[in-house]
């Protein structure tokens, strides 16, 4: 704070074209190490012509966490993704601000959207999904009521998690399913 009222002593001064950017890019750090939100984003949105992609990118997700830790869920959202289309490189960092943007928000078909991309591509690269982001399908897909994709993940929890408790959810689930014959098929446990 003290360095934002020294900052906006100089406003009433005269400056160069030069001086101005650099107290304009220091009000922007000050800003964001403040956790002022409203005059990082302010300030960015003046200075950013003069940055590049690279330069600009950390601001842009600094100003997404900020608004999310405000619980500016619309904002976070807007400057993550604006984050993401600068060709942000830290898209873990990026993928747990939407993640917490949509919990918050009950966005549950874009949580799961985003999980099942990752599952998919842990798949893919021949590792095991973590155990949070099965947890997370079946949870969306509950809320969504999607018996598919939560079919799927109880399934995927038995193979790459094979506990008791997980056979037993897989067990109950197939149990209720109507597709399951009990005269034919149930037994006496």
């Amino acid at each position: 704070d003290e360095a934002l009222a020294k900052l906006r002593e100089s406003d009433g001064m005269q400056k160069n074209a030069y001086e101005t950017s650099v107290i304009e890019q220091l009000r922007l750090a000050a800003a964001v190490r403040s956790g002022n939100v409203g005059l990082a984003a302010k300030t960015f949105e003046a200075v950013s012509p003069s940055f590049g992609p690279e330069k600009s990118a950390p601001y842009i997700l600094a100003i997404s966490g900020m608004y999310l830790q405000n619980r500016n869920f619309s904002d976070a959202l807007t400057w993550t993704n604006r984050y993401l289309s600068a060709g942000g490189s830290d898209t873990v960092h990026a993928r747990a601000n939407l993640i917490a943007i949509y919990q918050n928000t009950g966005d549950y078909q874009n949580w799961q959207k985003m999980t099942l991309e990752a599952i998919a591509q842990k798949e893919k690269d021949g590792t095991a999904p973590s155990e949070a982001d099965l947890n997370t399908i079946l949870f969306t897909a509950d809320k969504l009521k999607d018996t598919a994709h939560y079919n799927t993940a109880l399934e995927k929890m038995v193979v790459y998690y094979s506990t008791p408790e997980n056979w037993n959810r897989l067990i109950q689930d197939v149990l209720k399913r109507p597709s399951f014959s009990r005269s034919r098929l149930e037994l006496d446990v």
